[in-house]
């Protein structure tokens, strides 16, 4: 049996990659409240504040939020392209089949249902390759066209934007 490593184990993504510093040097001991755009993030020591404060860690940080909703559009249009690659493979193979109109949809899914319940070869895979094609066959060029618009909104979701950011004394170190 083969046995896997997480990815963690393999790269540390978080500790090479996923950082974005704030970094306030010359406070006075105490703690101090971090707010982004109004929103608090939490309190930090003075030493906390002069090693740096990783704002990608801190998830209901702004910036992660857009992230994160952009992660989100990505992962759909990712669920759609996958759809439509199904629909193309799936095609690439009726090509094969010596007589079939490809433009006739209707015995293009009849001769995919029939290599489904034929063909005791097709891995599980297989089968989801060519159900994708039954299934949304009919519906490419408007999966298409919505990746398109999955395209445009990641585009518009991942601009920079201004952040207001709010470092404020909360209580004196003991």
């Amino acid at each position: 049996p083969m046995l896997y490593q997480s990815v963690d184990e393999l790269i540390p993504f978080d500790a090479e990659f996923n950082q974005e510093r704030l970094i306030v040097k010359g406070l006075r001991a105490g703690r101090y409240a971090l707010k982004v755009d109004e929103v608090l993030l939490g309190c930090f020591t003075a030493d906390e504040w002069a090693s740096g404060i990783n704002l990608a860690a801190l998830e209901d940080a702004p910036q992660v939020r857009q992230a994160q909703k952009v992660w989100q559009i990505c992962q759909e249009r990712s669920r759609l392209a996958a759809i439509t690659r199904n629909i193309v493979w799936s095609d690439n193979q009726l090509r094969k089949v010596d007589g079939l109109n490809r433009s006739n949809l209707d015995a293009c899914k009849s001769e995919v249902l029939r290599k489904l319940e034929a063909d005791g070869s097709l891995t599980t895979y297989m089968k989801r390759v060519f159900q994708d094609y039954i299934d949304y066959v009919d519906q490419y060029q408007s999966l298409r066209d919505e990746m398109n618009l999955l395209a445009d909104q990641m585009y518009d979701q991942a601009q920079p934007s201004w952040r207001s950011i709010d470092v404020t004394f909360v209580e004196e170190a003991f």
